[in-house]
């Protein structure tokens, strides 16, 4: 499920271990996001094992003050990873790369993506607007002999409430603004703090 509600391009192994974790718990990725660039306690929510890897990581590349929450982390699991980091480098292993929350290219794909998609939801409402101006020949007809038959007004009663513009009725309000807003998803709607 947590794999599920990354937006694309963003792939699983872009993430950090500790974003990975959060998502683990049941957190969708802004919340994810914003939990981990706010100053609070988040270490609760990891695993004994999994923290310790993380302090090992942070600890060997030296990026402990790149986040807020190590500082809440209790003094005993720093001695474990101590412990743990330094039976790695006995053995000569290095640990996996601590780096950016998720990587600036990532996010800058992610950003061209969803430029890409409004430019064509532009381009598409643009269509939808010029041709629902456009009346055939046939309805100008049907406007022109119009009757008071039960049958004529319930055919008007349709066409007033339907978004195409009738010539005898002011045009329909809304913003084209609002109405790509609205048929965006909701994780495109937010934006990601920098």
């Amino acid at each position: 499920m947590a794999r599920e509600s990354l937006p694309a391009p963003i792939t699983w192994n872009d993430l950090r271990l500790d974003a990975q974790q959060l998502m683990l718990t049941g957190i969708y990725f802004q919340g994810t996001l914003d939990l981990l660039v706010e100053d609070c306690p988040v270490h609760t929510c990891f695993y004994r094992e999994d923290l310790v890897e993380m302090l090992v990581r942070m600890m060997f590349w030296k990026k402990l003050n790149d986040s807020y929450w190590p500082k809440y982390v209790p003094e005993r699991y720093y001695l474990a990873a101590e412990a743990h980091l330094d039976d790695l480098v006995e053995q000569g292993i290095q640990p996996p790369f601590w780096g950016e929350l998720v990587p600036s290219a990532v996010l800058d794909a992610k950003a061209l993506l969803e430029e890409s998609v409004s430019e064509q939801d532009d381009a598409s409402e643009e269509s939808a607007w010029s041709d629902a101006g456009r009346e055939s020949s046939e309805d100008n007809a049907d406007d022109m002999n119009v009757s008071i038959s039960a049958e004529n007004s319930s055919h008007q009663r349709k066409r007033s409430r339907s978004p195409v513009s009738v010539p005898d009725q002011p045009p329909v309000e809304g913003s084209r603004q609002e109405a790509r807003r609205d048929s965006r998803s909701p994780l495109a709607q937010r934006s990601i703090p920098s």
